[in-house]
C-alpha cells in the first residue's frame, strides 16, 4: 500500500470516529465525570452542544480528542480526554440519565418489562397446566 493511499484511509477512519462522536446524543456526557465538563453544562445548560467542539488527537482503540468550549465560565479553552468506542454510546445514555435524574425512572421501566414477561410467563404455564388437567 502507499503512503498516499495510508492516508487517505486514515483520514476516512477519523472522519467515521469524529461522526460516531457527534453523531451520539449527548456525546459530551461521556465525559461529565469532569469538573470542566460540570461547570460548561450547569452555565450552558440549554445550548452547551453549541458551544462546544471535538478534534481527534489520536485514533486507536481509546482514542484520545480535545474538546474545545466556547466561553468557559473558568476560561478554560480545551482539555484532551480519552474515550473507549466500545461501550461509548452506551456510557453517554448511562451518564446523562444520572446527570438528570432518571436513573430512577430507567430502572422502573425496566422492572416493568420485567414483570410483564413473567405474567405473561405464569399466564403460559397456568394454560399448560388446565390443559394437561384435561387430558
Amino acid at each position: 500500500m502507499e503512503p498516499k493511499e495510508i492516508i487517505e484511509r486514515i483520514s476516512s477512519i477519523e472522519k467515521e470516529i469524529y461522526n460516531y462522536i457527534i453523531n451520539t446524543e449527548h456525546w459530551l456526557f461521556y465525559w461529565i465525570a469532569n469538573k470542566e465538563v460540570q461547570d460548561f453544562i450547569k452555565e450552558y445548560p440549554k445550548d452547551y452542544e453549541d458551544r462546544v467542539h471535538l478534534q481527534i488527537r489520536n485514533i486507536s482503540l481509546s482514542p484520545s480528542f480535545i474538546i474545545e468550549f466556547d466561553d468557559h465560565p473558568y476560561d478554560i479553552e480545551s482539555i484532551e480526554r480519552y474515550a473507549n468506542l466500545a461501550t461509548f454510546r452506551d456510557s453517554v445514555y448511562a451518564k446523562w440519565l444520572e446527570w438528570n435524574g432518571r436513573v430512577k425512572e430507567l430502572q422502573i421501566k425496566e422492572k416493568e418489562k420485567e414483570l410483564a414477561y413473567y405474567k405473561e410467563k405464569v399466564s403460559d404455564t397456568e394454560k399448560e397446566i388446565n390443559e394437561l388437567k384435561m387430558l
